[in-house]
């Protein structure tokens, strides 16, 4: 399976593609992109939000759930098909269950699994925007 590439290349192999995404899945937190918004939510978070009722997710839940992705459903934004993270849990499941309780510990996520891409869909037959449905694809 290969995905296309920023610079319009291609992956070539199975290892170059997981690479990939999981470079996409864990960009660098780099703070001097933050806005405003960001700064406030940096400052929240840095208070700890670990209590004693919160619990690690197990690979076993992490894999029920993603078993449980559609197969025919629209990538992400970042391209990513359930099918792609379907291979990708079955491939690395250690690496990804520790990936979501790094980020339940931390209390934040990475910024593209927060983007959604809003693709308004005009009914048959009607026009304007008061007749319009949308669909949200929420990274992960």
């Amino acid at each position: 399976m290969t995905l296309q590439k920023p610079d319009g290349t291609k992956t070539e192999s199975t290892e170059e593609t997981l690479r990939f995404i999981l470079h996409q899945l864990t960009p660098d937190n780099n703070s001097q992109d933050d806005t405003y918004h960001h700064i406030t939510v940096r400052k929240q978070t840095e208070q700890p939000l670990y209590t004693p009722n919160d619990k690690e997710f197990t690979q076993e839940e992490d894999g029920q759930v993603i078993e449980g992705l559609k197969q025919k459903k629209a990538p992400e934004p970042s391209g990513i098909t359930n099918e792609i993270a379907k291979l990708i849990f079955k491939a690395i499941p250690k690496t990804i269950t520790s990936i979501y309780n790094e980020c339940l510990r931390k209390g934040t996520f990475p910024t593209n699994w927060k983007i959604a891409k809003v693709i308004p869909i005009t009914k048959p037959g009607k026009e304007g925007v008061g007749t319009r449905q949308s669909i949200d694809q929420l990274a992960c």
